[in-house]
């Protein structure tokens, strides 16, 4: 039953959050304005150990290639998308590459050593499997600090999951926005395919903080 009434809840979240929109919508450019400001974090740039890039779109990949040229860390960091069994086949015949085989070869492409690039092992569906993964690595590896990647309207939510993921260890997480994600606060409402990031965003958002987070801090007070 857990996981339909998660369903129910993420619906009920998702309906509000589209009626307050719409509202919004009509009322003030200053007010949508200041709810894409809230899906953005971005930290000043500061020497880490490693840049990891939140898959899987390729504005990403470019800024961390950018960030990595300017000599901010040593250590490119992909992580692995789950697949489906056939697409696995077409990888195993080689008729295929896989998709952060291919992610690797455009950081090379755009001037990351072959031998800076990591791809972490566990296959990954989201972005609280992706911070899993890191904050993983990041203990092996005992890094101290973190630059990552990702679109400029992903940062505010993924800063959190990361947060969590690392709250038990001292691990720095410096949030880098993707220049070339076309989604900006004072613009986004003005785009189908923005506008729709947007909603989807503060839709897992509010999920994230209504649901998640309250159940981590119940977990972590109870252990």
């Amino acid at each position: 039953m857990r996981a339909p009434a998660r369903r129910g809840r993420r619906l009920r979240v998702a309906v509000l959050v589209l009626v307050v929109a719409a509202l919004l919508y009509g009322l003030s450019p200053a007010i949508l304005t200041a709810m894409g400001e809230q899906l953005i974090h971005a930290d000043p740039l500061e020497r880490a150990d490693a840049i990891v890039v939140l898959a899987p779109l390729v504005e990403r990949l470019v800024e961390a290639a950018d960030v990595y040229r300017q000599g901010y860390a040593p250590t490119v960091v992909l992580t692995r998308e789950k697949r489906d069994p056939a697409e696995q086949m077409l990888i195993d015949r080689g008729v295929i590459r896989s998709r952060e085989e291919e992610r690797r070869d455009i950081l090379v492409a755009l001037g990351v050593s072959p031998g800076a690039i990591v791809i972490l092992d566990p296959f990954v569906t989201s972005t609280a499997d992706e911070a899993r993964a890191v904050s993983d690595w990041a203990r092996r590896q005992r890094v101290a600090k973190l630059i990552v990647v990702t679109s400029s309207f992903h940062t505010g939510r993924a800063r959190l999951t990361l947060m969590r993921a690392v709250a038990d260890r001292p691990v720095d997480i410096i949030m880098w926005p993707a220049a070339m994600s076309r989604f900006h606060s004072d613009t986004w409402w003005k785009s189908r395919e923005t506008l729709r990031d947007g909603f989807l965003e503060w839709e897992k958002l509010l999920y994230y903080r209504l649901v998640e987070l309250p159940r981590f801090a119940f977990g972590s007070s109870s252990r």
